[in-house]
């Protein structure tokens, strides 16, 4: 079971590949000085050897520890160069990977935008063919790991042993990863819901003043409402200067049920997931317009579980204008512009986030976009811990506490974004709660 948070710029993708340019840039670097450090020594070797017939010997003993260090030092400037060409390698195989994702996402609404991207397809593999072979790799072993997770549970392997290989947690996660491998699971940009807006009846129930903006990613997680008393909470920053900045927080599924009166059942998630209009969409649209959202304003999105699908279709449609988008356990990830920020919270034994199938091969959104991920199945065999565990939200407050604690640029950035929230001279926050009308 793996305990700690992994931090990535992509489903394939590490890190960027600006960083790797930068990486490869300063061992480049590194390389010259020792290359210079060794010449320095070969000569201070050549001018003791030349004085040696005079020389005291401890001159002898010198001289010998100068050449071993200076051809030590030429054998790490080898290597160092060495290691350039492969970072620079790697990051050529990390921009393939994502050029491809992205004309994959444009080609849906952008085609010329999507085909724009292929000039630096073709002037990457002309430069080093063997790239082709490296990024279907590089694809191919992430496809292989996506649902590691689902197979590893503790409560599935105890069953799978009980029942001589017959495991009820495999035939369920194979109809997960079945439909993950359909591709539902991952939005691209301008991607639109189909048929009528269903019927929803939406209340404003509660309001209150924050001191202020969220400080943590933990605190984050906590202020989704939860679902019997709200499943929609939006919060206005209004600044000095009039202009406001507002959050919306959007709770996981109400109901196993479909076709109940809670709007957040399992219709919704199946019509959600299906990309037809769904109830929970519907509520939660109409509670940013009763909290006075205007299409201008900037808006981030919170989403749990079903609130995820909601936050999706949020951030890929046009009406209006997200900006960051949190999702924890989402079963569906957008395709984001570069002016939008992802951070995903996905646990790998978490059959809900699984429907994502691993998300996008390559990056979505801005630079400071990050997929942080973590096995999340705690291995209590006593208890017998359900198969659904992963995805419950103390388990994700864990991994939001230690992305929180973690030293990863790209989490303090996203940390310093929504600290200019602090500005706000004034905040409010209101809760909505939505029914179906019958």
């Amino acid at each position: 079971m793996g305990d700690d948070v992994d931090i990535r710029s992509g489903g394939a993708i590490a890190v960027d590949t600006e960083t790797l340019r930068l990486v490869a840039a300063r061992l480049d670097g590194i390389g010259c000085r020792l290359d210079e450090a060794a010449a320095q020594l070969s000569r201070a070797e050549n001018l003791v050897f030349s004085t040696l017939s005079r020389a005291p010997l401890a001159f002898h003993m010198t001289a010998g520890m100068m050449s071993g260090m200076s051809g030590k030092l030429t054998d790490d400037a080898v290597i160092c160069r060495g290691q350039v060409a492969a970072t620079r390698e790697m990051a050529d195989v990390y921009e393939l990977v994502d050029l491809r994702s992205r004309q994959e996402m444009l080609a849906i609404d952008d085609a010329r935008a999507s085909m724009r991207l292929q000039e630096r397809i073709e002037a990457l593999t002309a430069a080093n063919p063997q790239l082709v072979k490296l990024a279907d790799q590089v694809v191919a072993d992430w496809e292989g790991r996506r649902f590691d997770g689902l197979s590893s549970q503790s409560w599935d392997l105890v069953l799978s042993s009980v029942l001589m290989g017959i495991s009820i947690g495999g035939l369920a996660n194979k109809a997960v990863t079945d439909l993950a491998d359909r591709h539902a699971g991952i939005v691209p940009q301008g991607t639109a819901l189909s048929g009528p807006k269903p019927p929803v009846v939406v209340a404003e129930v509660a309001r209150s003043t924050p001191s202020g903006p969220p400080k943590s990613t933990v605190q984050t997680l906590k202020r989704l409402p939860t679902g019997s008393d709200a499943q929609v909470r939006v919060e206005t920053y209004t600044f000095a200067d009039g202009t406001r900045h507002h959050k919306v927080y959007i709770a996981g599924t109400q109901s196993l049920w479909a076709g109940s009166v809670e709007p957040w059942d399992m219709g919704s998630n199946w019509d959600g997931y299906a990309r037809r209009n769904f109830a929970s969409f519907e509520a939660t649209r109409q509670a940013l317009e009763m909290a006075g959202v205007r299409p201008d304003e900037p808006l981030d999105v919170v989403g749990y579980s079903q609130g995820g699908i909601v936050a999706t279709y949020l951030a890929v449609g046009d009406e209006y204008n997200v900006g960051e988008i949190t999702l924890i356990g989402s079963p569906t990830v957008p395709g984001l512009r570069d002016d939008q920020t992802l951070m995903q919270l996905a646990h790998t034994a978490d059959p809900v986030a699984a429907l994502a199938g691993g998300g996008w091969a390559g990056t979505t959104g801005s630079s400071d976009s990050i997929i942080v991920t973590r096995e999340g199945d705690k291995g209590d065999l006593i208890n017998f811990d359900s198969p659904l565990d992963p995805h419950m939200m103390e388990q994700y407050l864990t991994t939001a506490g230690q992305l929180d604690a973690s030293s990863d640029p790209r989490a303090a950035a996203i940390q310093q974004r929504r600290a200019q929230l602090s500005e706000a001279v004034s905040v409010t926050s209101t809760d909505y709660k939505a029914k179906r009308p019958f």
